[in-house]
């Protein structure tokens, strides 16, 4: 077993609660199509994202932690720093010349966003994502898969990317699979949470900003 496999050490007990994590927030990701028709989409919505940083902070404190890779910690290894750099502009890069293509196909007209919104899409679901998916998704299936951790990556990104429904074209499909594969090699590089969220965080605020036209 090499050094980066090393990182993940078995637990029955900590797979079963990631398991019910996944599930748990999965459930909670699917439900603002129901919940909108008794109070309304903006507070579902507020709902879940409460929900979601209560339980990816909770299941982060008494769990994720404790595991070698999985903590939210600054790598000192310049290496890692310079990876996680290389792999931002990279992710930045294949972002701007979608949003290129797509705007010379179909000129995009420049849209509003509110603040809330912005902290939202750049701070909130960073992290619960992060958590969620290169946390608790990635750890349950290492538990079930533990000779290497590119299996791992690509059953987690798919999940990932299915998850996100939202994106409904290949195009778009096989950019949040890239981005997120790159954002595995970035926290296995660093044995940190820390820099895969702050690189989500920028390429989100990065795309607000390639798409607004003011922010109310």
């Amino acid at each position: 077993m090499n050094e980066r496999t090393s990182q993940f050490i078995y637990s029955k007990k900590h797979a079963i609660v990631f398991l019910a994590v996944v599930i748990i927030s999965t459930i909670i990701t699917l439900t603002p199509a129901i919940m909108m028709h008794y109070v309304g989409l903006d507070t579902a919505f507020f709902i879940i994202f409460i929900t979601e940083i209560l339980i990816s902070t909770f299941v982060y404190f008494f769990y994720l932690k404790n595991i070698p890779g999985c903590r939210i910690k600054v790598s000192s290894s310049p290496a890692s720093v310079k990876f996680s750099v290389i792999s931002f502009f990279i992710i930045i890069f294949i972002q701007l010349t979608v949003y290129c293509y797509r705007d010379y196909l179909y000129h995009y007209k420049p849209s509003q966003i509110n603040w809330i919104t912005v902290l939202v899409m750049t701070l909130v679901v960073p992290y619960y994502e992060e958590i969620i998916y290169r946390g608790c998704a990635f750890e349950v299936a290492r538990s079930i898969y533990r000779k290497n951790l590119v299996i791992p990556c690509v059953i987690t990104s798919l999940f990932f990317c299915l998850m996100h429904g939202q994106y409904y074209n290949i195009l778009d499909q096989m950019i949040l699979f890239v981005v997120s594969m790159l954002l595995f090699a970035v926290k296995i590089k660093s044995r940190s949470l820390f820099y895969p969220m702050l690189i989500h965080s920028g390429m989100n605020g990065f795309v607000i900003l390639l798409n607004i036209q003011s922010i109310l």
